[in-house]
């Protein structure tokens, strides 16, 4: 869920003609909790310059209700620092909210995989397979900044982070 939230973050910035991405890591957060959430086979591979897809299984090993929230977050790199302070976009939504509120990917994902429809909560534990979803430049907006991001997705219970992905990109 999340998890791809962020591979289509990271189309939307590779997605501008004018610019070349490269992903320079892809990773599970350490805090995440490995009963919660396993990566599995999902793999993201460049079919082109600006067309990504996604395919592969991944596993969601327990119920997330809106007692969970999902964080979203874009840092930029300070090129003298070399270290990620500039928060650019924050976004923290109830899990379920978020599963059903998000139109820009999920919608299409949900036509070449086994995520459940939107309205479904809490979020099932599940194994879904993704079979060879696609994404290009015309699903992202005309501009993005040339630079060096991290992007943050996490799901928090309480207080405690139970998953989280990193990725980190250059745009050039």
């Amino acid at each position: 869920m999340e998890l791809f939230r962020w591979f289509f973050v990271l189309a939307c910035i590779a997605s501008v003609s004018l610019y070349e991405i490269t992903i320079e890591s892809l990773q599970p957060d350490p805090a995440s909790d490995p009963t919660a959430f396993n990566l599995g086979t999902i793999r993201l591979s460049r079919k082109s310059r600006n067309s990504f897809r996604i395919s592969g299984t991944y596993y969601m090993l327990r119920n997330l209700g809106n007692d969970a929230r999902v964080v979203l977050e874009i840092l930029q790199r300070d090129p003298i620092s070399k270290s990620f302070n500039r928060l650019l976009l924050r976004k923290e939504n109830p899990m379920c909210e978020y599963m059903d509120s998000e139109r820009m990917f999920l919608p299409h994902l949900r036509e070449v995989s086994n995520l459940p429809p939107a309205g479904v909560c809490p979020f099932p534990k599940i194994n879904i397979t993704v079979d060879d979803f696609e994404f290009n430049e015309s699903m992202f907006p005309p501009i993005i900044p040339a630079g060096t991001y991290k992007l943050r997705s996490r799901v928090f219970e309480e207080e405690r982070q139970i998953i989280g992905m990193e990725f980190v990109v250059s745009i050039r």
